[in-house]
């Protein structure tokens, strides 16, 4: 059980967030703005001090830890339907944080591919990733579901 570290503040910062609600957080307009200026200037340092920027982007960084805050005020209090497109995404998201990790290892280690073998472009490639790494979680995680024991006891 870590007791320490980012894990821990994650932790904290989620029960408190959820718990509080600063007024600080409270226009989601805000909060978009915020986070598209804390992920530009992620990026210009990752950019501008390559390649130690991207090594130290990790979940201990402060960039992280402010972009977390600002995704998770944003959507706290979304309301989805039980039976809407929101719902049924939501509904497949316990699997996509069990299996997303199968497709980055195999990216990383098997394939020997990283953003940080594109150089300069690192930025773009991350995203890339990002999208390539969600897009297989998410379809992994349908295809789970349909599978009618581990939907039952596991998902």
């Amino acid at each position: 059980l870590p007791i320490s570290g980012f894990t821990f503040f994650y932790v904290l910062i989620g029960a408190y967030l959820f718990e509080y609600s600063p007024k600080i957080f409270s226009s989601k307009l805000i909060n978009l703005l915020a986070i598209l200026i804390v992920a530009a200037a992620r990026g210009a340092y990752a950019f501008y001090v390559y390649p130690a920027g991207i090594s130290r982007l990790d979940y201990s960084s402060p960039f992280t830890a402010i972009l977390a805050v600002l995704i998770f005020s944003l959507f706290k209090n979304v309301k989805a339907e039980m039976n809407g497109s929101l719902w049924r995404l939501d509904r497949l998201c316990f699997a996509v944080y069990l299996v997303h990790p199968l497709f980055i290892n195999f990216a990383y280690k098997y394939l020997k591919l990283s953003p940080v073998h594109f150089g300069k472009a690192a930025i773009l490639s991350s995203l890339v990733f990002f999208l390539i790494f969600s897009v297989l979680s998410f379809f992994a995680s349908w295809v789970l579901n349909r599978i009618t024991v581990l939907k039952k006891y596991v998902l």
